[in-house]
C-alpha cells in the first residue's frame, strides 16, 4: 500500500513539475520586432491586443503577429529560424503573402487542404507575419 502511495505521489509531483515548465517557457516566438500583438480568441474578427512579454505566462493565445523592419527583412532567413516550409504564395493587390508550415509552432490552420501556421506578408516598405494567420487586415 505505501508503495502504491508513493508513485501516486512522484506522479503528482512529476505532473506539476511539468504544467509549471509549459507555463513558464511560453515566450513570443519572434523578439526582434516593431510591433507585436497577439489574438485573444480565433477568427478572423479577433481582434488583436498588445501585451508585454510577461503577460504571454499566464494568457490564452490563439495567435501572434509582428510588424518587422522592413530594411533589414529576409524571408529566407525568417523561413530558416522557423524551420519553415513554404506551402504557396498568394499576390494581392498591395503585395504578397508568403504562407508556410513550421513544427516549431503550435498555432495552425487548415487552408485548401494545407496545414498553415505561418503568414507573411511583404509589400514596398511594410512586413507583417501572423501566427497561424495575420487576423484583421494589414
Amino acid at each position: 500500500m505505501q508503495k502504491i502511495a508513493k508513485s501516486i505521489l512522484i506522479f503528482i509531483v512529476v505532473s506539476i513539475l511539468l504544467s509549471l515548465s509549459l507555463i513558464f517557457n511560453r515566450q513570443p516566438i519572434l523578439s526582434d520586432y516593431k510591433k507585436m500583438e497577439v489574438y485573444l480568441s480565433d477568427g478572423s474578427f479577433s481582434r488583436p491586443v498588445e501585451l508585454q512579454k510577461s503577460d504571454f505566462i499566464f494568457t490564452k493565445i490563439y495567435g501572434e503577429s509582428y510588424e518587422l523592419d522592413s530594411e533589414n527583412f529576409n524571408k529566407d532567413e525568417l523561413f530558416r529560424f522557423l524551420k519553415a516550409k513554404e506551402v504557396f504564395i498568394e499576390e494581392v493587390e498591395d503585395g504578397i503573402s508568403v504562407y508556410g508550415f513550421s513544427k516549431k509552432i503550435r498555432y495552425s490552420k487548415n487552408i485548401n487542404g494545407n496545414k498553415i501556421n505561418v503568414q507573411l506578408f511583404i509589400k514596398d516598405d511594410f512586413v507583417k507575419v501572423g501566427f497561424p494567420l495575420i487576423y484583421g487586415s494589414f
